[in-house]
């Protein structure tokens, strides 16, 4: 929905091996990319995070804005219209790169 806007979508898996996890993506129809954290050192830096699914809501500029397991899309999905409301915050190019290279 907010693709257009900006708004990325990744999910991270934790617990299985790349021989578990690629055919199960490639047999699932996802619209996000899928990334692999080879230990727990990424799910630690979350606050809240205890349980499966967790959801964390990160803004351009880096900040952590949600971080919560369990699933409440209305509260998320209020959250993301709120974020690509505001105005762009300026942030060095490496911004989301530098988010994303935790979950390698």
């Amino acid at each position: 929905t907010y693709q257009e806007d900006g708004l990325v979508i990744l999910g991270v898996d934790l617990l299985e091996t790349p021989a578990v996890v690629i055919p199960w993506v490639q047999s699932v129809p996802l619209t996000y990319p899928t990334l692999m954290s080879p230990d727990w050192s990424l799910f630690q830096l979350f606050p809240q995070a205890g349980g499966f699914p967790y959801n964390a809501v990160i803004a351009r500029n880096g900040v952590l804005h949600y971080g919560q397991y369990g699933i409440n899309m209305e509260e998320i999905t209020l959250l993301v219209q709120d974020l690509l409301a505001a105005d762009p915050v300026a942030t060095a190019p490496t911004t989301f790169d530098a988010v994303k290279a935790l979950y390698r």
